[in-house]
């Protein structure tokens, strides 16, 4: 992955004031196994107002010198030197670190033997000297809550600009690195534990005169940690900044019952440390530190607490819960038609709510390994989920919309009945967009109707008949067009094209599945290509990753072109634009779930098979064949796929008729349009947000 670079890695150190240690660190970062000439080390001085200068005279290559002429602080530090680096891969290590001599090989072999999207992150030890770090072991156990760490952390530069870097509105020490970690996290970016690649944090035992600076130090940390948890409002993060009444316990046990306190802990460590107690003198430091943090962080809670409560704005607010790629769209699109008449926030329950763009959007979000159909899917999905922290997400997801109970006047839920029952959790006047059952496909079960009567106060169906079954039942459904057609996104133009040869669009879908899908998909279109020769598209959701399809086709023997897959005499067009790739099509070949859909809407006989994911599986597809009829055609697998596109490109007359039935599933568009009349309307009767 590296090797075809002309850097391999980037190492990137800030520092402000720590001159001494700063050289230390600097000396084990270029004494390294690793060759010099694959790697860089970019410190940035963040305004250091000691002999920082002088010491960063004394090294030269790899070491490149970033100067700030003032503290902007750390996040601001690291931002600048993540920016500046030039190698796909950025290590991160504090000045204050010291490393052995394999410690950046470990990282690089970590990515290469793991492959793209993960975060290596190695062990911290602390020690209160150099000469510990240089000769110390490491201890058996070594846990740190945090899912990335800037002591000693490799993350491939284009997740961390994609997470949006550090957040530099942090207001006081601490904290950044959890929620760069939260956000990668959410990206799917995979953590892997590198215990070889191991990281001494010096840090020692101060002296009785800088006990004010500490204390200083830890009210920072409380700001910072109110800063955090406004951001990230779950019980994750409660405990992560030890705001629980068991902290509260322990750290006053830790403070000896309260008996040591900042007034004496001064006398009482040096007390202890020309005794010889030094480790003892270190924990009772830390438990008058701690003791004093949970108070702060308490008083600073309950200031925050106070400020956020304020009466409702007369501006209408709307809260847009949904669990799709294509549920998102429809979201995007209502939000725009909504936002000269209310103030709008979305909460994506599925994946990272990519196509939310100029709204707020609440957290936690992820990428969950299933793509959302852990409870749909196979249990090797479920366990995926489950295994990365899925349980906990979704805790997390409960609390936000908990949370969000009286501070919106109407929530808008688009997808299935679970992501309604969710965003009830959040107000009581509920309209529901109901996209993802049909009488068609697959109806309304009782105990879903039950949920209807209870939560949704308006209910749009994407189709007539299940409009009709709906209200016959006595629930407020009503047709006004299916929202799915409203976000196709045609541009109007068309795909570059030559001659005049058919055109077969393939869809690997949106979600995980997609780099998987493309295999199958693509040994299809070769089996086609002996036999005619179309023209071959592949439409890609923004959340793929290009570097992830050029590593998917790679196994089969495909190469990534440009924006080009080829193969011997076959070549797929790689585009972003769904709709244009799919009008331009004559036959569609698809893995997707929303995105067959709409191209059965467009009038697009659709082809698909069971595919290698948890999305794409037969129960699906017989759900997903009922929904659209004649629109779609289902077989065995990739080489019964290839016969029925050959099929379908020399007959238009079965085209036509397939082409035909979709339409007639899926509806006509404008929908979006209508539902946010009907929400506005809404609004102009709430009165005052939903308690």
């Amino acid at each position: 992955m590296y090797a075809e670079k002309t850097l391999n890695l980037s190492v990137v150190v800030p520092t402000y004031n720590q001159a001494d240690l700063l050289r230390e660190s600097l000396r084990a970062l270029v004494d390294q196994t690793l060759s010099k000439d694959p790697y860089e080390i970019i410190v940035v001085d963040d305004g250091s107002t000691d002999h920082t200068a002088a010491v960063l005279r004394e090294f030269g290559p790899p070491v490149k010198v970033l100067h700030f002429p003032a503290n902007r602080g750390r996040s601001a530090a690291r931002n600048a030197g993540i920016r500046e680096a030039r190698a796909p891969l950025i290590v991160l290590v504090d000045s204050d670190i010291l490393v052995r001599p394999d410690f950046l090989d470990r990282h690089l072999q970590a990515h290469r033997r793991e492959g793209a999207g993960i975060l290596s992150r190695g062990p911290v030890i602390d020690v209160s000297d150099v000469a510990r770090a240089k000769n110390g072991s490491v201890p058996r156990v070594v846990s740190s809550p945090a899912y990335l760490t800037t002591a000693n952390a490799g993350v491939e530069k284009s997740a961390l600009v994609r997470a949006g870097l550090f957040d530099e509105a942090f207001p006081g020490y601490g904290w950044e690195d959890f929620d760069l970690g939260f956000r990668l996290r959410n990206l799917g970016i995979r953590r892997v534990f590198c215990r070889a690649a191991v990281a001494f944090h010096v840090d020692p035992l101060e002296q009785r005169e800088h006990l004010p600076a500490l204390l200083k130090k830890e009210e920072a940390r409380a700001r910072s940690a109110v800063y955090f948890f406004r951001k990230h409002p779950t019980l994750e993060t409660r405990i992560l900044i030890q705001a629980t009444r068991l902290h509260r316990v322990l750290y006053w046990l830790q403070a000896g019952g309260g008996l040591l306190r900042p007034q004496n802990i001064g006398d009482i460590v040096a007390r202890l440390r020309r005794t010889g107690h030094t480790t003892l003198a270190f924990l009772a430091l830390r438990g008058v530190l701690n003791q004093y943090y949970v108070q702060r962080l308490n008083d600073e809670l309950a200031h925050d607490q106070h400020t956020h409560e304020r009466p409702a704005p007369m501006h209408p607010s709307v809260l847009i819960v949904s669990n799709g790629h294509g549920e998102d769209a429809v979201g995007m699109a209502l939000a725009s038609r909504l936002e000269t008449s209310a103030t709008i926030s979305a909460f994506p329950l599925v994946g990272t709510g990519g196509a939310y763009a100029d709204i707020a959007v609440l957290e936690p979000r992820r990428a969950l390994p299933s793509g959302g159909f852990g409870l749909r899917g196979s249990w090797r999905g479920l366990w995926a989920d489950l295994w990365s922290g899925g349980l906990r997400h979704w805790m997390g997801q409960w609390a936000t919309l908990r949370r969000q109970r009286g501070r919106h006047h109407l929530v808008v839920a688009i997808g299935d009945v679970y992501c309604l029952r969710m965003a009830a959790l959040a107000g009581t006047h509920t309209a529901f967009v109901a996209t993802a059952k049909s009488e068609y496909g697959q109806p309304h079960s009782a105990f879903e109707r039950l949920l209807l009567r209870r939560y949704a106060r308006a209910i749009f169906t994407r189709d007539q008949v299940t409009a009709d079954a709906l209200h016959h039942a006595g629930l407020p459904a009503r047709y006004v067009g299916n929202p799915l057609m409203d976000t196709i996104g045609l541009t109007g133009g068309r795909p570059s094209l030559d001659g005049m040869r058919p055109t077969v669009t393939i869809l690997p879908g949106s979600r995980a599945d997609a780099y998987a899908n493309l295999g199958p998909l693509l040994q299809m279109c070769e089996r086609i290509v002996g036999r005619v020769a179309p023209r071959f598209l592949c439409a890609l959701a923004p959340g793929i990753e290009m570097e992830q399809v050029g590593a998917a086709a790679k196994r089969i023997g495909w190469v990534l072109d440009g924006d080009a897959l080829r193969r011997d005499h076959a070549m797929v067009t790689l585009t972003r634009a769904f709709g244009d790739a799919v009008q331009a099509a004559d036959v569609v070949v698809g893995l997707a779930g929303t995105a067959n859909e709409q191209a059965a809407g467009l009038g697009k006989p659709v082809v698909t098979f069971a595919g290698p994911g948890t999305q794409a599986t037969p129960q699906f597809l017989k759900l997903q064949k009922r929904l659209l009829g004649d629109a779609l055609i289902v077989v065995e697998d990739g080489t019964d796929a290839a016969e029925a596109v050959v099929r379908l490109l020399g007959d238009p007359i079965e085209r036509a008729t397939r082409g035909s039935a979709g339409r007639q599933r899926m509806g006509e568009p404008g929908a979006v349009k209508r539902i946010a009349e009907t929400v506005i309307d809404l609004l102009q009767e709430s009165g005052t947000p939903s308690p």
